[in-house]
């Protein structure tokens, strides 16, 4: 299964950087095999695992062989059953607003 890979610019709502053009990472799997009306799943990530190892997990091959270890990936297992699957991956945090200027604490002022 091959993915496909977006930028979407969006425009900030953020009040840290309110009107910035921002980029969001979509990765995108078309269902296989589906027919009838698409069934689109969004997968976004919490604030401890990024979304791609957290959804999208894919270990070299194993053995030498040509094709990657996909087992560990519930995207792709979800497209492979019908759905059109969209992970979502934000800008990084800075982009968003926050600092880390104290851990734990999130601030709209820059950091050091």
């Amino acid at each position: 299964m091959t993915p496909v890979d977006h930028q979407v610019k969006h425009k900030s709502t953020i009040p840290a950087n309110v009107n910035e053009e921002i980029k969001l990472f979509v990765r995108e799997y078309k269902a296989t095999g589906s027919s009838g009306t698409p069934k689109p799943v969004l997968m976004l990530h919490g604030r401890s695992v990024p979304a791609l190892p957290g959804f999208d997990l894919v270990l070299p091959a194993p053995g030498g062989s040509a094709h990657p270890d996909t087992r560990y990936s519930w995207a792709q297992a979800l497209a492979g059953k019908g759905y059109d699957v969209y992970i979502v991956t934000p800008p990084p945090a800075e982009a968003r607003g926050f600092s880390l200027r104290r851990v734990g604490v999130a601030t709209d002022q820059p950091g050091p």
